[in-house]
């Protein structure tokens, strides 16, 4: 953490999109981390995508848990169905994109989307409590 590089962005905005790799590479994950934490701490505009890539992953459920403890960190969180299936253990059509959306919005994004290959993509938000 100490490694950690001070943000001096002006923008007010910090882009990580991390995927297998870095989600599972130890101990770059914990510098990215604090960076994370920096830009948060600095109020930047934060966003994630999964990126998975499953056959370099590791474990399967230290990839979810990961995701999971990752998910209230951003204000914008970027998957594709397949990536998200996958993180779940679904198969095609078995995951309620609606249902997963809501719960990652409760855990403090303000915008999840999720898209579609050449079905283009849907974005979920909360407005009054309602998705």
């Amino acid at each position: 953490a100490e490694d950690a590089p001070k943000l001096q962005n002006k923008k007010g905005i910090y882009h990580v999109s991390l995927g297998a790799i870095t989600l599972e590479t130890e101990p770059a994950i914990h510098a990215i981390e604090a960076a994370l934490d920096e830009a948060n701490r600095n109020n930047m505009l934060t966003s994630f995508d999964p990126n998975v890539r499953p056959t370099i992953i590791k474990s399967h459920e230290g990839y979810l848990a990961r995701v999971l403890d990752w998910v209230p960190k951003f204000d914008v969180i970027k998957t594709s169905d397949v990536d998200v299936e996958w993180i779940y253990g679904k198969q095609p059509g078995e995951l309620d994109f609606s249902k997963m959306a809501t719960e990652w919005l409760s855990m403090g994004p303000k915008l999840v989307i999720i898209t579609k290959g050449p079905e283009g993509a849907t974005c979920y938000r909360m407005k009054n409590g309602q998705l």
